[in-house]
């Protein structure tokens, strides 16, 4: 019959195989995970890039009544003043009431549709960035979580000062 090599060989054999087996596992979970992680990062910037640098379309888009507010393209929280694009107070107010009347419509506005939503606007007050806005969803039991934040300014009348929006998508289990 067999010897005890023979026997020993395929034990080995089979060990080896199992091993090989679960680490390749290991490996495309890690992989797996990696890219999700990576799609979040994108969506976060992404968002971030949209909701800083556009004024939105229709720029007046926050002048926009509830009942009309399916003619909005796309959102952003940037209006021209001069030469540059500066956070809008009344864009950042009017996207918190839009994402709290319709967080599902306010999300896709902003292309993001399968994950959870959160945006914080700080404002600097001379010491801090204070938390002035906040919108969206929490985290939660979120398993992962990304965050994107974008300076910009803000007109303030007398001269300029400085602005954080930060963006935070985040998924649970179907990540």
């Amino acid at each position: 019959m067999f010897s005890s090599d023979a026997l020993l060989a395929v034990t080995l054999f089979v060990i080896v195989l199992l091993a090989s087996a679960w680490a390749g596992r290991q490996v495309q979970e890690r992989i797996t995970l990696a890219t999700q992680r990576d799609a979040l990062a994108l969506e976060a910037k992404l968002v971030a890039s949209q909701l800083a640098v556009s004024p939105g379309l229709p720029a007046d888009w926050d002048g926009l009544a509830v009942a009309n507010a399916s003619s909005i393209q796309a959102l952003g929280l940037g209006s021209w003043v001069g030469e540059y694009l500066a956070l809008d107070p009344v864009k950042v107010s009017r996207l918190a009431a839009l994402m709290n009347e319709n967080y599902t419509t306010s999300r896709a506005l902003l292309g993001v549709y399968q994950h959870d939503l959160r945006v914080l606007v700080k404002i600097w007050n001379g010491t801090d960035y204070g938390v002035t806005q906040s919108m969206g969803l929490q985290a939660g039991n979120a398993t992962q979580v990304s965050v994107a934040m974008r300076e910009m300014v803000l007109d303030a009348g007398a001269g300029l000062r400085r602005g954080q929006l930060w963006v935070y998508i985040s998924c649970g289990d179907a990540c």
